[in-house]
């Protein structure tokens, strides 16, 4: 990358040195006899290309560019006519490009660029302006850190060419094949796919099949023909005689791209003449279809049009399908039919597919038709169904007997329907249908339109499982006679009651909107502020009251699916939450815009709703009145028995270090010695804890404030631990060794030995001094210990 780099930095250099000299002679040329002055310069920066033609355009001014040509023609102030017209390098955007006059009397021409990036030179045919300087004052080159790296540096030229539209016409001619990269050498967008290209290259390259790739911006022919342009779409394009050129989409995976290259590497339909080659392609694919046809008195098979919809569906199916084709019966299937071979499974025959599907709808049945009736769902299948889309059934079976029934299904749907058989990991896409996990029985079973959240679905609902009312169902679902199923709460239990939230769901949603005179706050349940907004609206509720025919609802649209005819505007992946104010009368509801906070909510209430206002001063006004004067009351016996705790607290604190005060102090840490103090309140009895053995405490810790951040006694559950198997900070694992049974002491232990200069968020700050009041209850071998498990 460096030396291509400096490559392209030793051009551009000769590039400006040259353009220097140019700009010198022509300067020079302006003084002597029969001299002509420059009339154009020209400045660029990564979007724009700037020409400053030195014209007199006083009337009569057009402009009138195409892609790949400058045209401005004028008159000036004195009647002359003026044209500039030159053909230039690359394509420009014509309607985003226009000239404006500038205070020295010149025509500033502004040209948007189509590919945003540095030009190498402005005009295609340099000897068509031979007097074109650089404008250095508006000039803004290319910082030489951005030139992208190119991916066939260093690679053999033999391995892959440089071509071009000509030679691979050429190759064609010669009954080759021919892999090629069109694009413009600055795109980037694509890099990660080059790499597997060349991979390709060594595996399949030989005298009969190429690889090439076509500089764009030379061969203007190619990047017309085929598209080409620095987008998101990274294909490369094959070509072979008679045939139009197919676009293979690239891979990161080297070995993914091959497979899919060496599909390419024969025609997308192979003409054979017995059954013995059938068999042979056959034993090298999972999926080969057989079409059998017959010309006319006047024409071949080749030239109907069941065999150009074949061949079209050929292409679109490379890699799934491979396509053979014969103008006789063959493997004992009459002419005209087309006959899928499938490995492992019996023949299909799709005669009637054949007559009357046009090219895409033969492609989706032959792929559909060539997979197994009941396959298991894995991710790769979304893949596929965004290529052929079909509607899926999705099937849960908990024994062999419903699985069979689904089995029987899929072959009287075949072709119709991709089945897919899902497992408890799948259980996640239940709550789509709008079931919870917990309430799956024997058997559940629904339709999808696709695999996206907002992708129709439809349930079965039926207590019994039987191919004959399934396949009603699914008849009818396909037809639009099934209600959709979607994500959704169950409906709450309990009934209403006025003056609080009532929780909507989406089995619900649409109902209860439709009657009108309620306001819906949709949120996610993990939304930021979300507790917040909840409890404001619980007061907006409580303010409401008992007014008739009004009520404040909640939705979680985390949990319940959001129908746009309800609530409109709202995008699934929203956040914030949003406030719906529905009327009723057939109307959808309607977004309030203001923020979501309680006062506001209030005021669009009360304008929204006539009977919110018209109870306002009788009603509303009082509750709210009432509900402050509760909260100023809460808020004050809040800070009363904040205050009565605090003087507990200090007037235990104090206790504490008056009766410390009188308790020898005994330096016991290991590494250093007044890490750990340790004041005995209580003497134990017998042997002391040894390394390895269960020991059972009662402590509580807290700060040198006296702010407690733990407890043992206050849970009423003591607390075990191993000892010398580091479950507990090392000031305890010191300190506890010490201890008998019995026997409870305080425990002052430095940041070193505790939760040093990290401290333990939020209860615990960094560099904290602890102080543990801990009594030994029990101890004894392994095995035997209770509690928290980890200190």
């Amino acid at each position: 990358q460096d030396r291509w780099r400096g490559v392209e930095l030793i051009r551009r250099i000769t590039m400006t040195r040259m353009l220097l000299f140019t700009a010198a002679v022509a300067l020079l040329l302006c003084f002597v006899p029969g001299g002509q002055c420059d009339t154009i310069k020209w400045a660029q920066d990564r979007k724009h290309l700037f020409v400053t033609v030195s014209f007199d355009c006083s009337k009569n001014k057009k402009f009138t560019p195409s892609e790949l040509k400058f045209d401005l023609e004028c008159t000036s102030a004195k009647g002359k006519k003026q044209t500039m017209s030159f053909g230039l390098r690359e394509h420009i955007v014509p309607a985003a490009s226009s000239c404006k006059t500038t205070k020295d009397g010149e025509e500033l021409c502004t040209l948007e660029k189509k590919f945003p990036h540095f030009f190498d030179r402005l005009v295609e045919n340099p000897d068509e302006l031979k007097h074109l300087k650089q404008d250095w004052f508006r000039w803004n080159d290319e910082d030489e850190n951005h030139i992208p790296e190119d991916p066939y540096d260093g690679v053999n030229a033999s391995l892959v060419l440089n071509l071009n539209t000509a030679n691979i016409t050429q190759a064609m001619k010669e009954g080759k094949v021919v892999f090629a990269d069109v694009s413009f050498p600055w795109c980037s967008t694509c890099s990660f796919a080059k790499r597997p290209f060349i991979a390709a290259a060594k595996k399949l390259s030989s005298e009969t099949v190429l690889f090439g790739r076509v500089d764009a911006r030379e061969d203007k022919a190619a990047a017309a023909a085929h598209n080409v342009s620095c987008d998101q779409r990274c294909d490369f394009l094959v070509f072979r005689q008679d045939e139009e050129p197919e676009r293979v989409e690239g891979e990161a995976n080297e070995k993914d791209f091959l497979k899919k290259l060496k599909a390419y590497q024969t025609a997308p339909v192979t003409h054979v003449g017995s059954d013995q080659e059938v068999d042979a392609v056959a034993a090298k694919h999972k999926v080969t279809a057989l079409v059998l046809l017959k010309g006319g008195m006047m024409s071949k098979a080749t030239a109907s049009k069941e065999y150009k919809t074949v061949r079209e569906a050929a292409r679109l199916t490379r890699g799934k399908v491979r396509w053979l084709f014969a103008d006789k019966s063959l493997k004992s299937f009459g002419v005209p039919s087309l006959n899928l071979l499938v490995k492992g499974q019996e023949a299909v025959v799709m005669s009637h597919e054949l007559k009357d599907s046009n090219a895409s709808a033969l492609a989706q049945s032959a792929v559909v038709m060539s997979l197994p009736l009941m396959d298991d769902y894995a991710w790769e299948k979304r893949k596929l169904h965004e290529e052929f889309p079909l509607p899926i059934g999705m099937a849960w079976a908990k024994s062999e007997k419903e699985e069979a029934v689904f089995k029987a299904l899929a072959k009287e749907l075949r072709g119709k329907l991709m089945m897919l058989k899902m497992g408890s990991n799948d259980n996640f896409m239940l709550k789509d249908f709008g079931v919870e996990d917990k309430d799956v029985g024997d058997f559940t079973f629904g339709i999808a339109k696709g695999f996206e959240p907002t992708a129709d679905r439809f349930l079965y609902e039926g207590t019994e499982l039987d191919q004959a009312s399934v396949s009603k169902f699914v008849t009818d679902a396909l037809a639009g006679n099934v209600p959709l199923a979607h994500k959704t709460e169950k409906i709450p239990a309990e009934e209403w009651t006025a003056g609080t939230v009532r929780h909507l769901v989406s089995k619900n949603a649409r109902d209860l909107t439709s009657k009108g005179g309620i306001m819906v706050v949709l949120y996610k349940a993990w939304g930021t502020g979300v507790g917040g907004m909840l409890a404001g609206l619980e007061k907006v509720a409580h303010a409401l009251g008992d007014i008739p025919d009004v009520a404040v609802a909640k939705y979680d649209m985390s949990k319940n699916f959001v129908d746009p005819a309800v609530f409109p505007g709202i995008d699934e992946y929203e956040m914030d939450p949003a406030a719906f104010f529905c009327l009723g009368e057939g109307k959808p509801c309607e977004r309030f815009k203001g923020p979501i906070t309680q006062k506001d909510l209030l005021k669009a209430l009360a304008k929204t709703f006539p009977k919110v206002k018209a109870s306002w001063e009788d009603k509303v006004k009082p509750r709210l009145k009432a509900a402050a004067d509760a909260a100023k009351a809460e808020k004050e016996r809040v800070l009363r028995e904040a205050e009565e705790k605090k003087a507990q607290l200090e007037a235990e604190v104090k206790e504490m270090e008056e009766k410390l005060a009188t308790v020898e102090k005994l330096e016991i840490g290991t590494e250093k010695k007044d890490n750990v103090i340790k004041q005995i309140l209580k003497e134990g009895d017998g042997d002391y804890p040894g390394v390895g053995e269960d020991v059972k405490v009662h402590y509580t810790g807290t700060l040198l404030d006296g702010t407690k951040f733990d407890s043992s006694r206050d849970r009423d559950t003591p607390f075990g631990f191993n000892l010398g198997s580091f479950q507990v900070i090392k000031c305890w694992e010191e300190g506890v060794a010490t201890m008998k049974k019995g026997e409870r002491a305080v425990f002052t232990c430095q940041p070193e030995v505790a939760y040093g200069a990290r401290g333990a968020p939020p209860k615990i700050p960094p560099n904290a001094v602890l102080r543990f009041d801990v009594e030994l209850l029990d101890f004894g071998p392994a095995g035997g210990g209770g509690g928290k498990t980890e200190l």
